[in-house]
This record gives C-alpha cells, structure tokens and sequence, in this order.
C-alpha cells in the first residue's frame, strides 16, 4: 500500500536528491522553514493566547522548545506538528484546543502533546488512559530506541524529550486520581529516572504516595529518595520525612519531633490548613512559592487524609504545632 503524499506515517527523505543540486535542496529546505514560521504566524493571529492555557507547565518551558524549532535547518512534519501543539498548550479554549490537536496529529502521528491535549477533554479515566497511552508510543517513536536510552538520566533538559515527561506527568495524575496508586507510584518513578534533576518536581508526589501505598518496600524507596534530593526542604520532603519516622518508631520520637519542627518551618502554612477553622486569606495566595500557602494547599491535597488516618499523627501534629505556632506569627 502506498502512503499519500500527506501521510504523516510517509519515509521521509533524507540527503541529496536525485538529479537536484546542494543549492536546490538547501532552497527547498529554507522553504520549508519559512512555511513552518507562517504556520505559527497564522495560528497566534487566529487564536487568543492572551494568558497560558495550563496550569502545570509555564510559557517558559514551551518558548524553548519554539525557539529550538523554529531555528531547525532541516524541518519536519514533526516540528510542523509540535508548533501546533504548542499553539495548542496555550489555548484557553477546550474545543479550539482540541481541534488544534488534531490538526497537530494530521500533520504528523508521532506529536505527543497533540494526545495529551486531547486527554485533557476527554471525560472517561478510560479515554484518558487510553489517550495518554498513544502520547507515550508517539514519544517513543520520536525520540527513536536508542536515543531514548542514550538519554536516559537527561529527559527535559534535552527538549525534544519534553513531550514525552509531559505524558508521562498526566498519566501519573490520571493513575492517581482513579485510584491506580501503583500505576501512579511507576509514573512519578519513571520521571524521576529519565530527568535525574527531576524539573518537574515529581519526587513530591511521589513522596506522598509511598506513604500512603505504605510498607517496607515503600518506605525504603522513601528514604532513598530522600538521599537523593539532600537540600529539598519542599512541605511534601519535609513533612513526609517527619510523618515516616513516626510511623516506623511507631509514634512520637526525639527524630520524628525535629523532623517535624523542621517541616513547619519550611512551610507553616500545612499546619495552618490543618487546624485553622477559617479559611486563609485570598490576598496570602503566592503562585507556589516555596513555604507559601498555595504550596501547601498542594501538598494537602493528597496528604491529608493520609496524616488523617495514620493513627495518633494528627494529634502528634497538633500538640507540636500549638508549641511552635507563636514563632511562626512573629516572623510573618
């Protein structure tokens, strides 16, 4: 069966062409650069991109990877696609966003985002999954099997593999939220494994969910994720290190108590959400600055019910925070 001449899936050719001169091609090459720009230049005229259109990722990380290919020498239906899906990315819009992604997908089958975007509207964890599934094989596919190996440990910071973290962040997400807590563990794992800096900051939640699976297999995972990020003093590292100790000393310690200490000093605020019957102040809310409420918010949001139902911590916490409280007021 022969591919179409529009068939994203299509061999691409490489090299000299037949019968054509280095000139000719290079023309041809510069052409197809200049038809990329317009592309983009068409789409931000089409579309308002007054704000960014998601929350978990920042303008910053899509204007490099825009500027990388817009700078490409050689092209390809790939870049095409992968500047769509970064129009894409800052859509507000779910169904302009949608339709976006698959134009992204005509052009080529192997953008990732493009199968991303499209789980954000879908309704079904199923869908989702199944969606999500297809972006990581399409970033497979695109960074090619022995790249991906090569590459392993540099993930993000290497651009063109961004796509691929980005799958696998909301598949961890997904996991999570329908109660597929190994499948979630796995994600945040293999996150923390292909980008060793870890710049989307998965080990957080992946803290928090090795001591909600809980064990002894969990636990040590914890603690060697600990040894790996010595300096991180996030609401997730530092109440997860106080909360482990109490569960395996079995409650209160001289270690567990200091552990705790230290975590309401990154961030008092958890305490705050904890014990506080009144709601914080809008005006408090500080764009996840590290120690601000918006982190802890975050934190909170699967740990609580884990300091809830872990026997004797919630008053641990409490009895501790009543003696702490006063410092924390004085410096704010």
């Amino acid at each position: 069966m022969s591919s179409s001449p529009t068939d994203p899936n299509a061999p691409k050719k490489t090299g000299r062409r037949p019968g054509k001169s280095r000139a000719e091609i290079e023309a041809e090459q510069a052409a197809d650069a200049a038809q990329i720009a317009k592309t983009l230049e068409n789409l931000m005229a089409t579309f308002e991109l007054d704000d960014f259109g998601d929350e978990d990722f920042s303008e910053d990380d899509f204007s490099e990877e825009e500027e990388e290919i817009k700078a490409s020498k050689l092209p390809t239906p790939l870049h095409h696609a992968q500047l769509i899906a970064i129009i894409a990315w800052r859509e507000l819009k779910p169904k302009l966003r949608a339709e976006l992604a698959k134009d992204a997908l005509a052009v080529s089958a192997d953008c990732a985002d493009a199968y991303v975007l499209l789980s954000l509207n879908a309704n079904e964890p199923s869908r989702k999954r199944k969606l999500l599934e297809q972006a990581l094989a399409a970033g497979e596919r695109a960074i090619g099997a022995e790249r991906f190996e090569k590459l392993r440990g540099k993930f993000w910071r290497i651009l063109d593999t961004r796509p691929y973290m980005r799958a696998l962040d909301e598949l961890a997400t997904v996991c999570a939220s329908s109660g597929d807590l190994p499948g979630a563990i796995d994600c945040w794992t293999r996150m923390t494994t292909l980008d060793v800096s870890d710049a989307l900051e998965a080990r957080h939640l992946l803290a928090t969910h090795l001591l909600i699976k809980g064990g002894a297999a969990s636990h040590a995972a914890l603690r060697r994720l600990f040894g790996r990020f010595p300096d991180d003093a996030s609401a997730a590292f530092t109440y997860s290190r106080a909360l482990l100790l109490f569960v395996e000393r079995r409650g209160p310690s001289e270690p567990a108590n200091r552990a705790l200490m230290d975590a309401f000093t990154s961030n008092g605020y958890v305490a705050d959400l904890m014990f506080e019957s009144e709601r914080m102040p809008e005006d408090l809310r500080d764009d996840g600055d590290p120690g601000g409420i918006d982190e802890a918010d975050e934190y909170l949001q699967y740990a609580r019910d884990l300091w809830d139902r872990t026997n004797g911590a919630l008053e641990w916490m409490e009895s501790l925070w009543l003696t702490f409280k006063p410092n924390v007021r004085k410096r704010r």
